[in-house]
């Protein structure tokens, strides 16, 4: 949802007072001759008033997931092998390059979605802002590699506009907040339990297109209390009874987010925009991040810069910088950036020949490398709502953006969301993987218009994160989602307008740790007979029932195993089950050969196999019974 309005357009006066909300709506032209950004307005305004006529809790809620969706492999509807390119689209196909390449999974939540965004916890469990409907928000969380899903709702949520979702690394919290009708102050929960249990607050004097992040104090910031990190809440901030949004400021907690205060200077503020935006540029802005020091970076296509602010101070004071050269689209806002662990800043944008780019920062945000397309081959078109970006080791790094075929799309266009990985961004020529999350011929997110504000019923923004296992996983909405394809266009109150799918890039090079770290151990005990010395007067030692051990890797979980007897698959585990029963018994005397295989949630397998004999025996002698 963005607060953007055009010259003699909509004007909106929601106030939350004593409880209560106030609307006052001034008419606007006919729809048919709205722009596309007074469009999108006039549906998040109609939406509201009906929020606030009928009480968002009135709404209808969902017993159950609405969609019936099952999981296995992510396979299905997943959009397979990754290329590799370099810069420019300029494709890679030795073989060492080819072998290496990752492919994506698929995995379906079952619950409604829209904006989403997701966070992964150090025992890699997934948390997904599975918002239903308006009128009821929630979080999907996985335990098990997204293969099945539960969901947990925030009591103090009632509804939502917009859903946001972050996990803290360092301490495994989660923090979930939803736009409600008041707008003005926002719901926010924490929950240190993976949902069991939330603690809840509000965060006021921001209003829209919200992010929230933290990490640790800068070495003269204030310290937190109670909670290791500083917490920080930035969104529009001012120009909400104007005709457009006007600045982007920041709130801050020191104690775990149950009380935020304002920052200091906006980390944006108002810039004149063009006549065909309103006064001003939108104050909306992409995902901010934390490095390790504790500076604070909020990215943001200022109208028409991709640009950069900068906070040693905990948001007191800010430094802005331009990025790039190139432009972004009119009215664009949502650029996105990301540290690694050696502070090195990563940042994505879309400029206006719909191409996404990648610019590298070695000096804090300082300066800036030549940006480089990484726009992989045979995509055409990229919109310049999502462009996201993750980083874990130095020069690695994970993207995600939606894009299609077509150079000049049309209503009738197929659009997917790419992922894409790199394992030497930091290199003179680096190579990058790029596949779609899903299959387009046969899955696509969405068909029709796909616009740089936002693309259909994805909403405005999409996001990517690095998981502790090493593998890259994004958040996305699947507006297509029945067995037809067909695509869902209505914006209702409480239907949902879409379904939440979590894409995974997987079997690539490890983008945290290492491939060692990603492998299971599979133990099989010693074989039996000719293979180990008999004991005095035995001529065969049988071996017909034992276990085989399975354990987990350092990074990432085990998926499954799957025993074969002689080539015949006799035994598949998954889930918490890491030992695997072989019973041999009943089978004719002979050499056997075991085999295992397994295979873990990052797409690493590992085989082992061993003979086994079986003996018949010999029949025991009655015992004499003579005198």
């Amino acid at each position: 949802m963005r607060r953007m309005r055009g010259r003699g357009g909509l004007v909106a006066c929601l106030m939350a007072v004593a409880g209560t909300a106030a609307l006052s709506v001034v008419a606007m032209p006919d729809d048919g001759r709205l722009t596309p950004m007074q469009q999108h307005e006039l549906e998040e305004e109609r939406e509201k008033q009906a929020m606030l006529i009928a009480p968002p809790d009135s709404g209808r809620r969902f017993a159950q997931a609405p969609y019936p969706s099952k999981n296995f492999d992510g396979k299905a509807g997943a959009g397979g092998k990754a290329v590799a390119y370099r810069s420019d689209g300029r494709l890679v196909t030795t073989p060492e390059a080819v072998a290496a390449a990752p492919e994506t999974r698929l995995w379906r939540t079952g619950y409604g979605s829209w904006e989403p965004s997701l966070g992964v916890n150090r025992r890699g469990t997934i948390f997904f802002s599975a918002r239903n409907t308006n009128a009821d928000p929630g979080v999907a969380i996985s335990d098990d590699g997204g293969r099945t899903w539960r969901r947990s709702k925030p009591p103090g949520h009632a509804a939502s506009l917009d859903p946001f979702l972050w996990v803290d690394e360092t301490t495994g919290s989660i923090f979930a907040s939803d736009i409600d009708a008041s707008i003005t102050c926002t719901p926010i929960s924490r929950s240190d339990d993976d949902g069991r249990t939330w603690r809840y607050s509000r965060a006021c004097g921001v209003t829209d297109h919200q992010s929230h992040f933290g990490g640790p104090p800068p070495p003269d910031g204030e310290k937190p209390v109670g909670y290791p990190n500083v917490l920080y809440y930035c969104a529009i901030s001012g120009g909400l009874l104007a005709d457009t949004s006007t600045f982007t400021g920041c709130l801050k907690s020191l104690d775990g987010g149950m009380a935020w205060q304002p920052t200091g200077d906006p980390a944006y503020p108002p810039k004149e925009g063009p006549e065909t935006l309103g006064a001003f540029c939108n104050g909306a802005t992409g995902h901010g991040t934390v490095d390790s020091r504790g500076t604070l970076y909020v990215p943001r296509g200022w109208c028409p810069t991709p640009s950069i602010a900068i906070s040693k101070d905990e948001g007191a004071t800010w430094t802005r910088r331009a990025v790039s050269d190139k432009k972004v689209p009119e009215g664009n806002h949502e650029t996105n950036v990301a540290a690694d662990t050696a502070g090195n800043l990563y940042y994505t944008f879309v400029a206006d020949n719909h191409r996404a780019y990648l610019v590298i920062s070695r000096d804090g945000g300082n300066t800036w490398d030549e940006e480089r397309d990484i726009t992989p081959p045979g995509v055409n078109y990229v919109s310049a709502f999502a462009p996201h970006v993750d980083a874990g080791a130095p020069g690695r790094i994970a993207y995600v953006f939606v894009g299609s075929v077509d150079a000049k799309p049309n209503d009738k266009s197929v659009w997917g969301a790419y992922m894409g990985q790199s394992h030497d961004a930091l290199s003179a020529d680096p190579l990058f993987y790029a596949a779609p999350a899903n299959d387009p011929n046969t899955n696509t997110l969405w068909r029709g218009t796909c616009d740089d504000l936002r693309c259909g019923n994805l909403g405005d923004f999409l996001d990517v994160e690095i998981g502790p296992d090493g593998s890259a996983w994004t958040a996305l909405v699947d507006s297509c989602p029945n067995a037809k394809d067909e695509c869902i266009t209505g914006l209702t109150i409480d239907t949902p307008r879409g379904e939440g799918v979590v894409g995974q890039l997987v079997g690539g090079a490890p983008l945290r740790g290492t491939v060692a770290e990603q492998k299971p151990q599979i133990e099989l005990p010693p074989a039996a007979g000719a293979e180990r010395a008999a004991p005095p007067g035995r001529a065969c030692r049988s071996r017909r029932s034992f276990s085989i051990r399975l354990r987990e890797p350092k990074r990432g979980r085990l998926a499954e195993a799957r025993v074969y007897v002689n080539g015949k698959q006799v035994q598949v585990v998954r889930g918490k089950r890491l030992r695997a029963p072989v019973n041999l018994r009943g089978l004719p005397k002979g050499r056997y050969t075991v085999r295992v295989v397994a295979v873990t949630s990052t797409g690493q397998r590992l085989e082992r196999k061993r003979r086994y004999r079986t003996c018949t025996p010999k029949p025991r002698r009655p015992r004499s019974t003579a005198p």
